[in-house]
């Protein structure tokens, strides 16, 4: 069961970027909901820790009557993602590293060529001015709402393989972070969803976009036995 957490919580998000002499600006951390089609009767928080240059996301789970918590950070000079799971349930703190070469996107969301138009819409969202965007490809359309005053998602949307609001802001060269979305197949399914509940203004520093230290690469584990 686990190991299907930690397969979708993978194939929803890969994230994120480090930049340290810009760990310390103001930041946000954005709370919402998000809703996978896919598997219906998981319940899923979403947490990013954002600035300019950096960012994580804590992904919260409720899962066949499983709570888990689990963290993404990315190494740009490594081009791999880094995940670990808070307070494991075998008490043992272990991350994971794998290369962003060897995920493929979900299928839902691997599509050839996207088409994003701003529309003549605004909408206040957890306190958030927010433009409205629809973003059409060959497998799905997605409408999203743009907070232009957030910090922009551009530089990281390539560590991003099933986000597809990401890869419309920077292939449209929008700028800001998305605080709601709704995509759909052609057929006018619904494939995935989120809303914003929360935006708070946020001080950080350099240490909170790092592994914990009291977390073991497994990769050095496997290397022992």
């Amino acid at each position: 069961m686990l190991s299907k957490i930690k397969l979708v919580a993978l194939s929803l998000f890969t994230l994120v970027v480090f930049n340290f002499s810009n760990a310390n600006a103001q930041g946000f951390v954005i709370g919402m909901k998000y809703n996978n089609a896919a598997v219906p009767n998981m319940n899923t928080e979403l947490v990013w820790n954002i600035n300019k240059g950096n960012c994580k996301l804590q992904m919260k789970t409720q899962y066949e009557g499983r709570n888990v918590s689990s963290f993404f950070y990315t190494d740009v000079a490594g081009n791999s993602i880094k995940m670990l799971e808070e307070n494991p349930a075998n008490q043992k703190k272990i991350f994971y590293t794998i290369n962003i070469n060897s995920l493929m996107p979900d299928a839902r969301f691997d599509y050839k060529r996207g088409r994003a138009n701003i529309l003549n819409e605004t909408k206040t969202i957890a306190g958030i001015s927010c433009k409205k965007v629809e973003y059409t490809t060959d497998k799905f359309t997605c409408e999203f709402w743009l907070a232009e005053s957030l910090p922009d998602v551009k530089s990281w949307s390539r560590f991003f393989q099933s986000y597809p609001e990401l890869n419309a802001i920077a292939e449209a060269g929008l700028s800001g972070f998305p605080l709601a979305s709704t995509v759909k197949d052609l057929l006018g399914n619904l494939l995935a969803s989120f809303e914003t509940t929360e935006v708070k203004p946020t001080q950080f520093s350099a240490s909170d976009f790092i592994v914990p230290s009291d977390y073991i690469d497994a990769s050095k584990l496997e290397r022992k036995k």
